[in-house]
């Protein structure tokens, strides 16, 4: 029995995600930065824009206390134009959840075991979703322990069906694992959203600024 027990410790430790330390100005620390970057957001360039450097330094250091800490989180938001690696980042941190998210289990509420999973989705596609009527996905919005919306803003929404759930999940998610990347800068967010959302967006979150950063493509 022992012997089983060692064997499943084991196993378990091996499917850990590894270096889970957050960034520092340590050598061994920063190397794990770069190894889980380069696992986890590789192809992410990084060497033609300091904002780039704090966007893989800030998603890393995001999954770091997500890891530490499931029950209690904030929301990260990556605003930008397009090919300046938001979704790229988002996509990354959902692979890594997949594949690890099942060795972190914690306490979600009494009685009930959790592991760390993650809720994808692509705004646009979620915001037709809504307008055929499949309400039966708010309640996972509200839940999931981690929620990545990608493309926030994107599609039409003459209706604010979209603006209407939108406040209603981040209202619910300011204290749970939130990432979000969009098209919209933060000055326009009032404009584009409303003053409720814009509000939203702000409250426990971090913010990266990619409105100065030039898409990949023209490099």
């Amino acid at each position: 029995m022992e012997a089983i027990k060692n064997l499943i410790a084991g196993t378990l430790e091996r499917m850990r995600p590894g270096p889970i330390t957050p960034p520092s100005s340590s050598g061994e620390n920063s190397s794990a930065k770069k190894k889980w970057s380069a696992k986890w957001l590789g192809g992410l360039r990084t060497d033609h824009h300091p904002k780039l450097q704090e966007l893989e330094a800030e998603v890393y250091k995001f999954c770091c206390d997500m890891w530490k800490s499931p029950t209690v989180g904030r929301v990260l938001v990556l605003a930008g134009k397009n090919g300046t690696g938001k979704t790229h980042c988002a996509k990354g941190v959902y692979r890594w959840i997949g594949h690890c998210g099942h060795v972190n289990q914690f306490i979600s509420r009494t009685n009930h075991i959790s592991h760390l999973m993650g809720l994808y989705w692509h705004w646009p596609e979620l915001l037709d979703n809504f307008k055929n009527g499949g309400w039966d996905v708010v309640e996972d919005l509200f839940s999931a322990p981690v929620l990545i919306l990608d493309e926030l803003g994107g599609g039409h929404d003459p209706s604010e069906v979209g603006v209407d759930k939108l406040c209603q999940v981040l209202t619910r998610r300011e204290f749970k694992w939130t990432l979000i990347t969009t098209n919209i800068s933060p000055e326009n967010w009032e404009q584009q959203f409303d003053k409720r959302v814009a509000s939203r967006l702000l409250r426990n979150s971090t913010i990266i600024d990619l409105s100065d950063v030039p898409d990949y493509s023209t490099i």
